[in-house]
């Protein structure tokens, strides 16, 4: 894990998933816009060929709602309240 402050990001990494699927998996937080909008990004870093089934599951609390919009790449959440 490491943070760096100036750019108020928080990288996590684990090698839990290595032995049986032949990746790593890495995850950044970042905080912008005045600490209005957190950015989630999920990365797997393979280590030769990877091999098996692997699922990236989120927990979302209850109302949030899921918008993807094509070629974007990225999903954004809904509040119950209406802000993204």
């Amino acid at each position: 894990m490491s943070l760096a402050a100036t750019d108020q990001l928080l990288t996590l990494t684990t090698a839990g998933y290595a032995r049986r699927f032949g990746i790593d998996l890495e995850r950044l937080i970042t905080l912008l816009s005045g600490s209005t909008t957190l950015i989630g990004q999920d990365r797997m870093i393979a280590h030769g060929n990877p091999s098996g089934l692997l699922a990236i599951r989120f927990h979302l609390a209850s109302g949030v709602q899921l918008q993807r919009n094509c070629g974007e790449g990225i999903v954004r959440l809904m509040l119950p309240n209406g802000a993204i």
